[in-house]
């Protein structure tokens, strides 16, 4: 006999529903969502079935289930991952007043019991390390937008005419030429331009700091994806391909940014909210 333990999950409780293969319940718990609470409901689901043999099943969440998932493989228990749709008829279907985390544990457990073929969880730390970084990466990624259009506000107002491409305040250039700009003004927008270009330049230095770290991760992990051309963030910019009409001698960006007070070119002006 298998039992089937179906698990809703939040960020400080999990619950657990145990089914048979019929579907019907028969067991439950809620434990803290912590390491001494998986634990907790091991020990429970152990003892309360212990002649049978034990699936688990989380709804594919993976921010709120990657820790339980490694708690209950380290046991050696088999997890499996069932996606939203599947129970969102069963949750329709079965939804009553009050606490709903016992029925969304219920669908999840019963749809392990329609579905034979249901992706396995596996742990592989050295892919969820990347995709920390990543997405840390993608974090600063973003912060680092929005800190170059406050720049650029800032800097139209010291000077309608100047106008530097985003993508060109992301290189110490055209960094330094906008410092030469901001100390050359006096006012509080100014001073407070010079802080934000402060903050401009520590994320540019954070993100060139996991781009090199990336780079030694992806390589140990699959060095082929390094060769691919939507890959090429992770790479070192050397290697990477002359844009097309590139003359080799100087960058699309460094043309946009000319010593010139960065001034824009006639008839050249690029909209405002232009993201990096």
């Amino acid at each position: 006999m298998v039992v089937l333990i179906g698990a809703d999950v939040h960020k400080n409780s999990h619950t657990f529903v145990a089914v048979d293969a019929a579907g019907k319940q028969i067991g439950q718990i809620t434990v803290r969502a912590t390491h001494s609470g998986h634990e907790k409901a091991y020990r429970w689901a152990r003892k309360s079935f212990i002649e049978q043999d034990r699936q688990w099943g989380v709804e594919d969440c993976r921010h709120l289930t990657g820790l339980l998932e490694r708690d209950l493989l380290a046991h050696g228990e088999p997890v499996v991952r069932v996606p939203a749709k599947l129970m969102a008829r069963q949750r329709a279907t079965a939804r009553t007043r009050g606490k709903s985390d016992p029925i969304d544990a219920l669908a999840v457990a019963r749809a392990m019991a329609r579905e034979d073929d249901l992706p396995t969880a596996f742990t592989d730390e050295q892919a969820r390390e990347v995709k920390l970084v990543l997405a840390r990466r993608e974090d600063l990624v973003a912060e680092r937008t929005r800190v170059i259009n406050r720049l650029r506000w800032h800097l139209h107002e010291l000077d309608p005419e100047v106008d530097p491409a985003p993508r060109a305040l992301t290189h110490r250039p055209a960094q330094e030429r906008v410092r030469e700009l901001v100390e050359a003004s006096e006012g509080i927008v100014a001073e407070i331009a010079g802080m934000v270009l402060a903050d401009l330049e520590r994320l540019c230095s954070s993100i060139s700091e996991l781009d090199a770290r990336l780079r030694v991760m992806v390589r140990e992990v699959e060095p082929v994806l390094l060769e691919i051309p939507a890959a090429r963030s992770c790479r070192p910019r050397r290697s990477s391909p002359r844009p097309p009409g590139s003359n080799g001698s100087r960058t699309r960006g460094s043309t946009r940014c000319s010593p010139a007070a960065l001034r824009s070119r006639s008839g050249q002006a690029r909209p405002r909210g232009e993201s990096v």
